[in-house]
Protein backbone atom coordinates (compact mmCIF):
# COMPACT_ATOMS: atom_id res chain seq x y z
CA UNK A 1 0.00 0.00 0.00
CA UNK A 2 2.68 2.68 0.96
CA UNK A 3 4.96 1.71 -2.26
CA UNK A 4 1.67 2.37 -4.26
CA UNK A 5 1.07 5.40 -2.43
CA UNK A 6 4.78 6.47 -3.12
CA UNK A 7 4.14 5.60 -6.95
CA UNK A 8 1.59 8.02 -7.07
CA UNK A 9 3.62 10.43 -5.24
CA UNK A 10 6.26 10.25 -8.05
CA UNK A 11 3.78 11.20 -11.05
CA UNK A 12 3.00 14.43 -9.51
CA UNK A 13 5.59 17.41 -9.94
CA UNK A 14 7.23 18.47 -6.59
CA UNK A 15 5.46 22.26 -7.01
CA UNK A 16 1.87 20.16 -7.80
CA UNK A 17 2.39 18.21 -4.54
CA UNK A 18 3.51 21.58 -2.40
CA UNK A 19 0.60 22.89 -4.01
CA UNK A 20 -2.22 19.98 -3.06
CA UNK A 21 -0.71 20.14 0.69
CA UNK A 22 -1.67 23.41 0.60
CA UNK A 23 -4.51 22.86 -0.84
CA UNK A 24 -5.53 20.24 1.60
CA UNK A 25 -5.58 22.08 4.81
CA UNK A 26 -7.12 25.18 3.13
CA UNK A 27 -10.31 23.58 1.52
CA UNK A 28 -10.43 21.36 4.92
CA UNK A 29 -10.82 24.49 6.49
CA UNK A 30 -12.82 26.44 4.02
CA UNK A 31 -15.23 22.88 4.28
CA UNK A 32 -16.20 22.67 7.61
CA UNK A 33 -16.65 26.63 7.75
CA UNK A 34 -19.18 26.08 4.72
CA UNK A 35 -20.75 22.92 6.39
CA UNK A 36 -21.62 24.91 9.31
CA UNK A 37 -23.21 27.68 7.52
CA UNK A 38 -25.24 24.94 5.83
CA UNK A 39 -25.60 22.95 9.24
CA UNK A 40 -27.87 25.74 9.88
CA UNK A 41 -30.41 25.08 7.84
CA UNK A 42 -30.83 24.57 4.16
CA UNK A 43 -33.03 26.93 2.49
CA UNK A 44 -33.82 25.38 -0.74
CA UNK A 45 -35.95 28.36 -1.77
CA UNK A 46 -35.10 27.40 -5.57
CA UNK A 47 -35.80 23.41 -4.86
CA UNK A 48 -38.72 23.18 -7.62
CA UNK A 49 -40.84 21.11 -4.97
CA UNK A 50 -43.85 23.13 -5.11
CA UNK A 51 -44.16 23.71 -8.73
CA UNK A 52 -43.75 19.76 -9.07
CA UNK A 53 -46.43 19.38 -6.33
CA UNK A 54 -48.77 21.84 -8.46
CA UNK A 55 -48.67 19.70 -11.81
CA UNK A 56 -49.33 16.98 -10.40
CA UNK A 57 -52.84 18.20 -8.90
CA UNK A 58 -53.15 19.23 -12.39
CA UNK A 59 -52.38 22.81 -12.29
CA UNK A 60 -50.28 24.31 -15.27
CA UNK A 61 -47.75 25.62 -12.93
CA UNK A 62 -46.42 28.58 -15.86
CA UNK A 63 -50.05 30.27 -15.86
CA UNK A 64 -50.93 29.92 -11.80
CA UNK A 65 -47.09 31.81 -11.18
CA UNK A 66 -47.50 34.73 -14.11
CA UNK A 67 -50.98 35.12 -13.30
CA UNK A 68 -49.75 35.79 -9.27
CA UNK A 69 -52.90 33.44 -7.77
CA UNK A 70 -50.92 33.51 -4.75
CA UNK A 71 -52.12 36.83 -3.98
CA UNK A 72 -55.45 35.95 -4.02
CA UNK A 73 -55.46 33.19 -1.83
CA UNK A 74 -54.59 32.52 1.89
CA UNK A 75 -53.50 28.65 1.03
CA UNK A 76 -50.11 29.24 -0.51
CA UNK A 77 -48.90 27.08 -2.98
CA UNK A 78 -45.33 28.27 -4.46
CA UNK A 79 -42.84 28.03 -1.10
CA UNK A 80 -40.53 30.59 -0.95
CA UNK A 81 -39.19 31.26 -4.85
CA UNK A 82 -40.10 28.43 -5.95
CA UNK A 83 -41.53 29.73 -9.13
CA UNK A 84 -41.62 27.28 -12.07
CA UNK A 85 -38.52 28.54 -14.03
CA UNK A 86 -37.57 24.89 -15.78
CA UNK A 87 -38.44 22.65 -18.46
CA UNK A 88 -41.65 20.29 -18.30
CA UNK A 89 -39.54 17.92 -18.04
CA UNK A 90 -38.31 18.58 -14.42
CA UNK A 91 -41.97 18.22 -13.13
CA UNK A 92 -41.95 14.52 -14.24
CA UNK A 93 -38.65 13.77 -12.74
CA UNK A 94 -39.04 15.12 -9.93
CA UNK A 95 -42.11 13.38 -9.06
CA UNK A 96 -40.93 11.44 -6.26
CA UNK A 97 -40.16 14.32 -4.00
CA UNK A 98 -43.68 15.22 -4.12
CA UNK A 99 -44.32 12.11 -2.10
CA UNK A 100 -42.99 13.21 1.44
CA UNK A 101 -43.49 16.83 3.07
CA UNK A 102 -41.22 19.50 2.09
CA UNK A 103 -38.51 19.45 4.88
CA UNK A 104 -37.91 15.73 3.56
CA UNK A 105 -38.32 16.26 0.38
CA UNK A 106 -35.31 18.85 0.84
CA UNK A 107 -32.94 16.45 3.28
CA UNK A 108 -33.47 14.14 0.25
CA UNK A 109 -32.70 16.62 -2.52
CA UNK A 110 -29.68 17.72 -0.36
CA UNK A 111 -28.07 14.51 -0.11
CA UNK A 112 -28.59 14.06 -3.93
CA UNK A 113 -26.88 16.85 -4.27
CA UNK A 114 -23.79 15.85 -2.23
CA UNK A 115 -23.73 12.14 -4.39
CA UNK A 116 -23.19 14.86 -7.16
CA UNK A 117 -20.70 16.80 -5.85
CA UNK A 118 -18.74 13.80 -5.60
CA UNK A 119 -19.47 11.48 -8.52
CA UNK A 120 -18.77 14.43 -10.90
CA UNK A 121 -15.23 15.51 -9.94
CA UNK A 122 -14.92 11.23 -9.85
CA UNK A 123 -16.24 10.34 -13.19
CA UNK A 124 -14.45 13.74 -15.36
CA UNK A 125 -11.31 13.03 -13.04
CA UNK A 126 -11.28 9.42 -14.20
CA UNK A 127 -11.56 10.20 -17.40
CA UNK A 128 -8.75 12.36 -17.49
CA UNK A 129 -6.64 10.03 -15.90
CA UNK A 130 -5.98 11.93 -12.80
CA UNK A 131 -4.70 10.09 -10.18
CA UNK A 132 -6.53 9.55 -6.44
CA UNK A 133 -4.83 11.96 -4.88
CA UNK A 134 -5.66 14.82 -7.52
CA UNK A 135 -9.64 13.13 -7.79
CA UNK A 136 -9.61 13.70 -4.09
CA UNK A 137 -8.35 17.30 -3.59
CA UNK A 138 -10.85 18.09 -6.63
CA UNK A 139 -13.74 16.88 -4.38
CA UNK A 140 -12.20 18.65 -1.86
CA UNK A 141 -11.82 21.89 -4.01
CA UNK A 142 -15.23 21.47 -5.64
CA UNK A 143 -17.10 20.79 -2.36
CA UNK A 144 -15.52 23.99 -0.22
CA UNK A 145 -16.50 26.39 -2.64
CA UNK A 146 -19.26 28.56 -2.89
CA UNK A 147 -20.91 27.64 -5.73
CA UNK A 148 -21.73 24.15 -4.30
CA UNK A 149 -22.93 25.44 -1.15
CA UNK A 150 -24.86 27.83 -2.82
CA UNK A 151 -26.53 25.51 -5.08
CA UNK A 152 -27.18 22.99 -1.39
CA UNK A 153 -28.53 25.47 0.25
CA UNK A 154 -30.57 27.25 -1.93
CA UNK A 155 -31.76 23.91 -3.59
CA UNK A 156 -30.70 24.34 -6.83
CA UNK A 157 -30.40 21.80 -10.02
CA UNK A 158 -27.03 23.59 -10.62
CA UNK A 159 -25.70 20.15 -9.74
CA UNK A 160 -28.13 18.14 -11.35
CA UNK A 161 -27.84 19.76 -14.88
CA UNK A 162 -24.27 19.73 -15.11
CA UNK A 163 -24.05 16.29 -14.71
CA UNK A 164 -26.40 15.32 -17.23
CA UNK A 165 -24.33 18.20 -19.48
CA UNK A 166 -21.38 16.37 -19.47
CA UNK A 167 -22.84 12.77 -20.29
CA UNK A 168 -22.75 13.02 -24.08
CA UNK A 169 -18.95 14.55 -24.29
CA UNK A 170 -17.88 11.45 -21.63
CA UNK A 171 -19.58 8.49 -23.09
CA UNK A 172 -20.78 9.39 -26.78
CA UNK A 173 -23.35 6.86 -26.52
CA UNK A 174 -27.24 7.55 -28.02
CA UNK A 175 -28.28 6.98 -24.19
CA UNK A 176 -25.91 9.48 -23.51
CA UNK A 177 -26.76 12.20 -25.89
CA UNK A 178 -30.68 11.71 -25.14
CA UNK A 179 -30.09 11.98 -21.55
CA UNK A 180 -28.12 15.25 -22.26
CA UNK A 181 -31.57 16.62 -22.94
CA UNK A 182 -32.58 17.04 -19.61
CA UNK A 183 -30.12 19.47 -18.99
CA UNK A 184 -32.17 21.71 -21.61
CA UNK A 185 -34.60 22.20 -18.27
CA UNK A 186 -32.24 24.61 -16.98
CA UNK A 187 -32.69 26.31 -20.42
CA UNK A 188 -30.29 29.28 -19.00
CA UNK A 189 -27.83 26.51 -19.39
CA UNK A 190 -28.95 24.18 -21.58
CA UNK A 191 -29.18 26.47 -24.29
CA UNK A 192 -25.46 25.77 -25.40
CA UNK A 193 -25.58 22.11 -25.41
CA UNK A 194 -28.11 22.91 -27.64
CA UNK A 195 -25.51 25.33 -29.47
CA UNK A 196 -23.51 22.46 -29.56
CA UNK A 197 -25.49 19.96 -30.90
CA UNK A 198 -26.66 22.02 -33.65
CA UNK A 199 -24.34 20.08 -36.13
CA UNK A 200 -25.11 17.16 -35.89
CA UNK A 201 -28.89 16.51 -36.74
CA UNK A 202 -29.12 12.62 -35.14
CA UNK A 203 -27.63 13.47 -31.93
CA UNK A 204 -29.77 16.75 -31.72
CA UNK A 205 -32.69 15.11 -32.18
CA UNK A 206 -32.04 12.34 -29.66
CA UNK A 207 -31.52 15.01 -26.91
CA UNK A 208 -34.81 16.71 -27.82
CA UNK A 209 -36.23 13.40 -26.45
CA UNK A 210 -36.52 14.06 -23.02
CA UNK A 211 -37.99 17.84 -23.67
CA UNK A 212 -40.75 16.07 -26.09
CA UNK A 213 -41.81 14.01 -23.68
CA UNK A 214 -42.27 15.96 -21.10
CA UNK A 215 -43.78 18.72 -23.29
CA UNK A 216 -46.33 16.66 -24.28
CA UNK A 217 -47.00 14.78 -20.90
CA UNK A 218 -47.11 18.12 -19.65
CA UNK A 219 -49.92 19.88 -22.05
CA UNK A 220 -51.87 16.32 -21.41
CA UNK A 221 -51.71 16.25 -17.53
CA UNK A 222 -52.54 19.62 -17.70
CA UNK A 223 -54.87 20.63 -20.63
CA UNK A 224 -52.62 23.20 -21.65
CA UNK A 225 -52.45 24.33 -25.76
CA UNK A 226 -49.50 22.91 -27.32
CA UNK A 227 -48.00 25.84 -29.05
CA UNK A 228 -48.68 28.20 -26.28
CA UNK A 229 -47.06 26.10 -23.23
CA UNK A 230 -43.93 26.06 -25.81
CA UNK A 231 -43.04 29.65 -24.24
CA UNK A 232 -44.23 29.54 -21.16
CA UNK A 233 -41.52 28.31 -19.07
CA UNK A 234 -39.37 31.20 -20.84
CA UNK A 235 -42.36 33.82 -19.64
CA UNK A 236 -42.64 32.66 -16.46
CA UNK A 237 -39.00 33.33 -15.54
CA UNK A 238 -38.96 36.76 -17.23
CA UNK A 239 -42.19 37.49 -15.11
CA UNK A 240 -40.63 36.42 -11.69
CA UNK A 241 -37.32 36.49 -11.16
CA UNK A 242 -34.71 39.47 -10.49
CA UNK A 243 -31.95 39.20 -13.34
CA UNK A 244 -28.71 39.95 -12.38
CA UNK A 245 -25.90 41.87 -14.75
CA UNK A 246 -25.40 40.16 -18.13
CA UNK A 247 -22.42 40.75 -20.93
CA UNK A 248 -24.07 42.85 -23.10
CA UNK A 249 -26.37 44.14 -20.13
CA UNK A 250 -24.57 47.52 -20.25
CA UNK A 251 -26.27 48.37 -23.77
CA UNK A 252 -29.43 49.25 -21.67
CA UNK A 253 -27.44 52.32 -20.02
CA UNK A 254 -27.10 53.92 -23.18
CA UNK A 255 -30.04 56.91 -23.81
CA UNK A 256 -31.04 55.95 -27.02
CA UNK A 257 -31.32 52.09 -26.16
CA UNK A 258 -33.39 53.19 -23.12
CA UNK A 259 -36.10 54.55 -24.87
CA UNK A 260 -36.90 51.50 -26.60
CA UNK A 261 -39.49 48.94 -24.86
CA UNK A 262 -37.83 46.04 -26.56
CA UNK A 263 -34.38 46.62 -25.55
CA UNK A 264 -34.07 43.29 -23.33
CA UNK A 265 -35.06 41.01 -26.39
CA UNK A 266 -32.56 43.14 -28.42
CA UNK A 267 -29.62 41.79 -25.59
CA UNK A 268 -31.00 38.74 -25.35
CA UNK A 269 -30.84 37.72 -29.36
CA UNK A 270 -27.62 39.46 -29.62
CA UNK A 271 -25.98 37.10 -26.45
CA UNK A 272 -27.42 34.34 -28.32
CA UNK A 273 -25.75 35.42 -32.09
CA UNK A 274 -22.38 35.46 -29.92
CA UNK A 275 -22.55 32.54 -28.17
CA UNK A 276 -23.73 30.35 -30.95
CA UNK A 277 -20.91 31.65 -32.69
CA UNK A 278 -18.20 30.69 -30.16
CA UNK A 279 -19.96 27.29 -29.54
CA UNK A 280 -19.17 26.73 -33.57
CA UNK A 281 -15.81 27.93 -33.23
CA UNK A 282 -15.09 25.74 -30.42
CA UNK A 283 -16.47 23.10 -32.01
CA UNK A 284 -14.42 23.91 -35.33
CA UNK A 285 -11.24 24.38 -33.89
CA UNK A 286 -10.86 21.82 -30.77
CA UNK A 287 -10.34 18.16 -31.17
CA UNK A 288 -9.95 17.28 -27.72
CA UNK A 289 -13.54 16.06 -26.24
CA UNK A 290 -12.99 17.06 -22.61
CA UNK A 291 -11.37 20.17 -23.77
CA UNK A 292 -14.75 21.13 -25.70
CA UNK A 293 -16.87 20.57 -22.49
CA UNK A 294 -14.72 22.76 -20.34
CA UNK A 295 -15.60 25.91 -23.08
CA UNK A 296 -18.81 24.96 -23.61
CA UNK A 297 -19.53 24.42 -20.25
CA UNK A 298 -17.21 27.86 -19.30
CA UNK A 299 -19.94 29.58 -22.17
CA UNK A 300 -22.63 28.42 -20.78
CA UNK A 301 -21.87 30.39 -17.65
CA UNK A 302 -21.03 33.33 -20.01
CA UNK A 303 -24.04 34.48 -21.62
CA UNK A 304 -28.15 34.66 -20.41
CA UNK A 305 -28.43 34.81 -16.42
CA UNK A 306 -26.68 33.30 -13.91
CA UNK A 307 -26.50 33.55 -10.46
CA UNK A 308 -23.71 31.86 -8.22
CA UNK A 309 -24.70 28.40 -8.02
CA UNK A 310 -24.28 28.35 -11.40
CA UNK A 311 -20.93 28.68 -11.31
CA UNK A 312 -20.30 24.80 -10.73
CA UNK A 313 -19.55 24.94 -14.18
CA UNK A 314 -16.51 25.53 -13.79
CA UNK A 315 -15.15 22.41 -12.78
CA UNK A 316 -14.60 20.79 -16.45
CA UNK A 317 -11.92 23.52 -17.07
CA UNK A 318 -10.64 23.75 -13.61
CA UNK A 319 -9.65 19.59 -13.98
CA UNK A 320 -8.58 20.19 -17.47
CA UNK A 321 -6.06 23.20 -16.48
CA UNK A 322 -4.92 21.11 -13.62
CA UNK A 323 -4.08 18.17 -15.60
CA UNK A 324 -1.98 20.39 -17.71
CA UNK A 325 -1.18 23.04 -15.06
CA UNK A 326 2.65 22.74 -16.02
CA UNK A 327 1.17 25.01 -19.56
CA UNK A 328 0.75 28.69 -19.43
CA UNK A 329 -2.91 28.48 -20.43
CA UNK A 330 -3.80 25.76 -17.46
CA UNK A 331 -2.32 28.06 -14.58
CA UNK A 332 -3.67 30.98 -16.59
CA UNK A 333 -7.24 29.18 -16.32
CA UNK A 334 -6.77 27.93 -12.97
CA UNK A 335 -6.18 31.88 -11.73
CA UNK A 336 -9.21 32.89 -13.31
CA UNK A 337 -10.90 30.25 -11.83
CA UNK A 338 -9.75 29.98 -7.88
CA UNK A 339 -9.57 34.05 -7.80
CA UNK A 340 -13.56 34.02 -9.00
CA UNK A 341 -14.49 31.18 -6.71
CA UNK A 342 -12.59 31.76 -3.62
CA UNK A 343 -10.97 35.22 -3.44
CA UNK A 344 -13.53 37.88 -5.10
CA UNK A 345 -16.05 37.30 -2.63
CA UNK A 346 -13.44 38.71 -0.01
CA UNK A 347 -12.51 41.41 -1.87
CA UNK A 348 -16.37 42.90 -3.18
CA UNK A 349 -16.86 42.03 0.52
CA UNK A 350 -13.34 44.50 1.90
CA UNK A 351 -14.14 47.30 -0.55
CA UNK A 352 -17.01 48.80 1.19
CA UNK A 353 -14.93 49.02 4.58
CA UNK A 354 -12.52 51.21 2.81
CA UNK A 355 -15.40 53.16 1.29
CA UNK A 356 -15.28 51.77 -2.26
CA UNK A 357 -19.00 51.12 -3.21
CA UNK A 358 -19.64 49.78 -6.60
CA UNK A 359 -23.04 49.87 -8.35
CA UNK A 360 -25.49 46.95 -8.13
CA UNK A 361 -24.96 44.11 -10.45
CA UNK A 362 -20.73 45.43 -10.65
CA UNK A 363 -20.07 41.83 -9.98
CA UNK A 364 -21.90 39.81 -12.00
CA UNK A 365 -20.85 42.07 -14.46
CA UNK A 366 -16.95 41.50 -14.18
CA UNK A 367 -17.99 37.80 -13.92
CA UNK A 368 -19.39 37.47 -17.14
CA UNK A 369 -16.41 39.45 -19.02
CA UNK A 370 -14.23 38.22 -17.50
CA UNK A 371 -15.36 34.06 -18.39
CA UNK A 372 -15.86 35.80 -22.20
CA UNK A 373 -11.89 36.90 -21.92
CA UNK A 374 -10.86 33.19 -20.99
CA UNK A 375 -12.94 31.99 -23.57
CA UNK A 376 -10.98 34.18 -26.09
CA UNK A 377 -7.40 33.56 -24.70
CA UNK A 378 -7.88 29.78 -24.40
CA UNK A 379 -9.32 30.21 -28.19
CA UNK A 380 -6.40 32.39 -29.50
CA UNK A 381 -3.67 30.66 -27.50
CA UNK A 382 -4.30 26.64 -27.12
CA UNK A 383 -2.20 26.11 -30.36
CA UNK A 384 0.33 28.13 -29.78
CA UNK A 385 0.97 27.21 -26.23
CA UNK A 386 0.79 23.50 -26.88
CA UNK A 387 -1.98 23.20 -23.96
CA UNK A 388 -2.96 19.72 -24.89
CA UNK A 389 0.02 18.47 -26.66
CA UNK A 390 0.04 15.33 -23.92
CA UNK A 391 -4.20 14.83 -24.82
CA UNK A 392 -4.22 15.04 -28.37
Amino acid sequence: MISLVKNKIKNINKFKIFLIIGLTFFLISNLLNGSIKISKGIIAQDFPYSPTKLFWEGTNVYEYVMEKKDRYTEDKKIILSQNGEYGQIIYLIFYPFTLVDFENAKRIWTIVNIFLSILIPIVLGRYLKLNNIEIFVAILLFVSAYPFRSTVNNGQVSLFTLWFFCLPFIFRSNLAYCLSGIAYAKYNLGVTLFFYLLNNFKKLCLSLIPSLIGWLFYCYYTNTNLIKNIFQPLQAALSTTARPETIFQFLSYFDFMKSLSYVNLIILVLEMIVCFILIFTINKKIKDEFYKLSLVTLTAITFFTHWGHDFVFLLPLALISWKNFNNKLGKINLFFIVYFIYIHGYVMKFLPMININLPGGFTHSILTKSFFLLILTNLLLFKKLNFLEKNQ
